[in-house]
């Protein structure tokens, strides 16, 4: 995603997940970098089994014309869960009208439905 021409930029999806608690967890990585080095945005586990709405404030990626996002599961062999269930993620913010890139922005919603 290219955040530069975006105003305040939020990351919202929905989550619900039933993951073993403290032995499985569910991490959102981003990279700035195109995937050289990825970073921890925040990590889950245990047991949220109704849908709910995330949100993250990305004002500190401004700056970034190319961030990518993804979502690692790591777990064990022992106990199995459900899973993880992703739906409407997006990235919204307000978009810098006086920009000549908009033909460029490319924050279109991405549906994740579901991962096991």
């Amino acid at each position: 995603y290219d955040l530069t021409t975006v105003s305040n930029p939020i990351l919202k999806f929905s989550m619900a997940y039933a993951i073993e608690e403290d032995w499985d967890y569910l991490y959102l990585e981003y990279t700035t970098n195109k995937g050289a080095t990825w970073n921890n945005l925040a990590a889950y586990t245990g047991n949220n089994s109704i849908l709910s709405a995330y949100e993250f404030d990305l004002k500190s990626f401004a700056n970034a014309s190319s961030v990518i996002f993804r979502y690692r599961l790591v777990t064990d062999a022992y106990i199995n869960e459900e899973g993880i269930v992703l739906d409407d993620f997006i990235i919204q913010g307000g978009v810098d009208a006086s920009s000549n890139s908009l033909s460029q922005l490319r924050l279109a919603q991405q549906v994740i439905h579901k991962i096991l």
